[in-house]
């Protein structure tokens, strides 16, 4: 998933993603709800954003297969969820991140 702008949700709303391959969020950019601030201080909440992914690695994968990751690049903002057991999840240096992974 590459150069795709999502559109700003109205509070309150909820936004689930699904994947099954890569997700690659570029490096100064804000991937969550609300208004880009700091993640302490910012209206959304965490749960209003959710990230699946299917992606899978092999065990002992070393560097992790770069088609099956979540991948916060550097400088960059996230609140939200992302459950992908199986997948690499990699947040670059200078990103600021609330919420949950697994």
């Amino acid at each position: 998933m590459s150069g795709i702008t999502f559109p700003t949700c109205p509070t309150g709303s909820t936004l689930k993603i699904y994947i099954t391959g890569k997700l690659t969020v570029d490096s100064n950019a804000w991937f969550g709800p609300g208004d880009g601030g700091d993640p302490l201080t910012t209206v959304g909440k965490p749960i209003n954003l959710q990230v699946y992914s299917s992606a899978a690695n092999n065990a002992g994968d070393v560097p992790p297969d770069s088609n099956a990751m979540v991948n916060i690049q550097s400088n960059t903002g996230f609140i939200g969820v992302i459950y992908a057991p199986k997948a690499a999840v990699i947040f670059n240096s200078n990103s600021d991140s609330f919420g949950a992974v697994r």
